[in-house]
């Protein structure tokens, strides 16, 4: 239910992950200051947000005891992942720093991602928490 979220984290500001923010109006929204600077937030972006009350983060940040979020950039400038703390164990929810269960697992990413390498060492940095859950950009949540 919308009136028991407390914040929303958005992982990074491509239109395919910000759309939705709308059903949280008035909630904090949480965007590394990264992602905010390299955006040049056109018109449909600011609406995206417009109805949030934006919070900038930086650097890894604590939100509650279960849950914080780490910098993985790569897939943009600002590209975060949320880690919560959960009863089956840590979730890992990587939005495009995994965008798919086969990149993560394969080490193999779209050709048309530039910053291949940079996402790579993101993609060891989730693991080397040891999630129990991936939740990928762009494809259901797997087992590790």
């Amino acid at each position: 239910r919308v009136e028991d979220v407390s914040c929303v984290v958005n992982t990074h500001l491509h239109s395919d992950h910000v759309g939705s923010n709308f059903i949280f109006r008035g909630k904090p929204l949480l965007i590394h200051k990264n992602e905010i600077k390299s955006r040049n937030l056109t018109e449909i972006m600011r609406a995206y947000i417009a109805p949030m009350e934006v919070r900038e983060i930086k650097g890894n940040t604590q939100v509650t005891d279960d849950v914080s979020i780490i910098e993985t950039p790569g897939h943009t400038p600002g590209s975060v992942t949320v880690m919560a703390n959960t009863p089956q164990g840590l979730v890992a929810i990587a939005g495009d720093t995994i965008m798919a269960k086969e990149h993560f697992l394969e080490r193999r990413l779209p050709e048309w991602e530039p910053n291949k390498e940079q996402i790579f060492k993101m993609m060891d940095r989730i693991e080397s928490f040891k999630p129990k859950i991936i939740v990928p950009g762009h494809d259901s949540p797997f087992n590790l």
